[in-house]
């Protein structure tokens, strides 16, 4: 006997609209294998993709033929109305106007120059004048040292400058006028041998080497006319050694007047 389906019984089976959803899931399934196996994935880029948009990083750079184009994502996930686009054409721009900027090493690079032309005109001068022995010129990266033996400049126990050291300022002098703008401070630099002051003038050696370097720099203020703030005097007496104190040839390079330049330093 049939049953009547009128009176709603099932006769098993899945609904016909299951069938057909299937049908364009297999076929979806399909078409993206295909595609998958017809590309070929670059890891670093899809690394650079994935960490764009996790915060690690903000470029991607998307090589063409002709030009390159640098896409801020940044700009896009801030709702940004304009993406960055940096081409060629835009970065010969860029590299113009940095053309135009002065660069603070190549300044650096000319202070040093003109540092090192003050250091060559002044051992000139001293070769010339055949006081290599009585004189020495030495420099490191912020200063020059011009050193008198005192033999040179003062008599024993005197703060009198001899005729032949003025002559050996007045030549170097010129020289440390023209630069003056490159010298921070200008230091005279007084020192003594450990021997006492065998006379009644100086109390001891430190009166004596601050007495000196106060001539010293009276003569460049006065004679030379080297800006007086400038410039400083010290007198360090028989405390600032560079050689031993207990032999006669030690003595006599502990007795000495520095003239030291300071180069101006550029503000950081």
């Amino acid at each position: 006997m049939k049953r009547d389906k009128k009176k709603g019984v099932d006769d098993g089976g899945v609904p016909e609209w299951m069938v057909s959803y299937g049908d364009v899931m297999s076929l979806l399934l399909t078409f993206f294998v295909l595609l998958f196996s017809f590309s070929t994935i670059d890891a670093q880029k899809w690394k650079e993709l994935v960490n764009s948009f996790t915060g690690e990083v903000s470029v991607i750079e998307i090589e063409q033929k002709e030009e390159t184009a640098v896409i801020n994502l940044t700009d896009y996930k801030t709702g940004a109305d304009d993406a960055i686009i940096d081409k060629p054409e835009n970065r010969e721009d860029i590299a113009t106007d940095a053309a135009d900027i002065d660069n603070p090493e190549d300044e650096v690079s000319i202070e040093d120059e003109q540092f090192e032309e003050i250091y060559e005109k002044i051992q000139e001068i001293a070769d010339n004048n055949n006081i290599d022995a009585e004189f020495q010129v030495i420099k490191t990266l912020d200063k020059i040292i011009l050193r008198f033996d005192n033999q040179l400049l003062f008599a024993s126990g005197e703060a009198t400058m001899d005729s032949t050291a003025l002559d050996v300022l007045a030549e170097i002098s010129p020289v440390i006028n023209d630069y003056e703008d490159l010298i921070s401070t200008l230091m005279v630099e007084g020192n003594t041998d450990n021997v006492p002051v065998k006379n009644l003038i100086y109390k001891d050696n430190f009166e004596l080497s601050t007495q000196r370097a106060l001539v010293v720099l009276y003569y460049l203020r006065d004679d030379v006319g080297f800006p007086p703030d400038k410039l400083v005097s010290v007198g360090r007496g028989e405390y600032n050694p560079i050689a031993d104190n207990t032999t006669e040839e030690g003595r006599s390079q502990n007795r000495r007047t520095d003239i030291i330049l300071v180069k101006t330093l550029e503000d950081l």
